[in-house]
């Protein structure tokens, strides 16, 4: 595999929940070598601001050839009808899933129509060891979906695996415990350990970059994120920065 290639967030994962649910902020990555691609596209939520981060770096929608989808969950794909032309690469183990499966493990959070969310595309079924561009590899790591992506990238330095929700977070690590694991636990232990083996710099899918040394975890970066929160109808929003 050449390289290396350039890995950029465009938009920070968040590893956080609130008593009427999870906010579905997943991260989302440019790929920058001899073509351009994004590692997912977020949810709804992040629609305004993933246009906006791909202006500030005089990109247009259009500019992106690829576009990787770890898996078919909602917050990690949903955004692709912002990204016109790209070609999609998705496993076609997930397809199978997202088309009827996933109902039957009580996975309700894959999108409603992946058929549709995918017509006029040109579709590239991504299986282990696809190569993406020059310094960019896929591989399979199945549970909590059965067929979650992830993308391993040469980079100036060293490799990053983009995990997608193969790895949600940094507490899974360091409890050895995978949520979510729709198609099993042991299967989304494996797929964890074989990552974390790479021994680069990982980034899962809601939650900061880390290098995982010797059993333990350590950041790359803050979280930084800032909650505005309207509590006093006649003032401004309060500001919660995490942390």
């Amino acid at each position: 595999m050449a390289g290396p290639v350039e890995v950029e967030k465009l938009l920070s994962g968040f590893p956080g929940r609130a008593d009427r649910g999870f906010f579905g902020w997943s991260n989302v990555y440019l790929l920058k070598g001899e073509r351009l691609a994004l590692f997912d596209t977020g949810f709804y939520t992040d629609r305004a601001e993933l246009l906006i981060e791909l202006e500030k770096r005089s990109i247009a929608p259009g500019d992106i050839d690829m576009v990787i989808l770890s898996h078919l969950h909602y917050d990690h794909c949903i955004n692709l009808a912002l990204i016109p032309g790209a070609e999609v690469l998705l496993s076609p183990r997930e397809l199978e899933y997202a088309r009827g499966e996933c109902r039957e493990k009580g996975d309700i959070y894959i999108v409603d129509y992946p058929d549709s969310l995918l017509a006029g595309r040109t579709l590239r079924l991504a299986e282990e060891g696809t190569l993406v561009m020059d310094g960019v590899v896929l591989m399979e790591t199945p549970g909590h979906t059965p067929g979650c992506i992830s993308a391993v990238a040469e980079t100036p330095d060293g490799p990053v695996v983009l995990a997608g929700d193969a790895i949600k977070n940094g507490w899974e690590v360091m409890n050895n415990t995978p949520t979510m694991a729709f198609v099993g636990i042991d299967m989304a232990r494996k797929s964890m350990k074989r990552i974390l083996d790479t021994g680069g710099i990982i980034i899962p899918g809601h939650d900061r970059a880390f290098v995982y040394r010797n059993g333990g975890l350590e950041y790359l970066e803050e979280l930084g994120v800032v909650l505005e929160v309207r509590e006093d109808p006649s003032g401004p929003p309060k500001k919660y920065r995490i942390p």
